[in-house]
């Protein structure tokens, strides 16, 4: 599968400007071709000590004829990266080829604004929810159940330092879209872990699920706190 190459890609928006003005006030190149190898900020955003309208009006006349195709709506960036033969997943923020995408005949590039990685999950995640519905009390047991195992596998020594460290984690793996794993379990079948950051990692869902509540001998290492059952 062809990867995105940044260095490539402003080497393409290169190709795509027509003229540069060496007016007082103009942009520049380098300046030309940096706003449009970012997909976060907005013309304002990036030129911030510049005046907006003036500044896309500058951008229109630079590339010229390479716009002329682009719906008023996209910006530049966006069209140019979509030219290049990738798209921006508005979910996931990676760049990726359009083939990564299920296509879309009404959005401007023909293409969903996700990726099907991503549609896979969001869809995942409805499946989840529905289950939950139509399961709350069976749910409503299994969270309690497990909240009051962490509570009571949280050592009281921890410092607030190793807290914030946990509380981090739990933040990156939301970012991530991954699952906070205990290495060695709350709840295994031999013994169980405590919920320290040294017992955590991050995991992929499907590694989380398949790992469940099972530990392998040589998994559980000298020196880690365990409560043994």
């Amino acid at each position: 599968m062809q990867e995105f190459n940044i260095d490539k890609y402003r080497q393409f928006i290169k190709t795509k400007i027509i003229k540069l003005y060496n007016k007082k006030g103009s942009l520049t190149e380098e300046e030309v071709i940096n706003y449009c190898s970012q997909f976060i900020k907005t013309v304002q955003e990036f030129f911030p000590d510049k005046n907006q309208s003036a500044t896309r009006q500058k951008l229109q006349r630079i590339f010229g004829n390479n716009l002329l195709n682009k719906p008023k709506a996209v910006k530049i960036n966006n069209y140019f990266l979509y030219e290049y033969g990738f798209i921006k997943c508005n979910i996931c923020n990676n760049i990726l080829h359009k083939s990564n995408f299920y296509k879309q005949k009404s959005y401007w590039n023909g293409y969903k604004h996700y990726c099907k990685n991503c549609q896979k999950n969001t869809r995942n995640l409805q499946h989840n929810r529905d289950y939950i519905k139509k399961n709350r009390g069976k749910y409503n047991a299994h969270s309690a159940k497990y909240r009051a195992s962490k509570i009571k596998a949280t050592p009281k020594w921890l410092t607030n330092e190793q807290l914030l460290e946990i509380e981090n984690l739990y933040k990156k793996a939301k970012l991530l879209n991954l699952e906070v794993d205990h290495i060695i379990p709350l709840q295994g079948q031999n013994v169980s872990g405590l919920h320290v950051p040294w017992n955590l990692q991050l995991l992929s869902k499907k590694d989380n699920t398949k790992k469940g509540n099972n530990i392998k001998e040589e998994e559980i290492y000298a020196g880690e706190p365990l409560i043994c059952k």
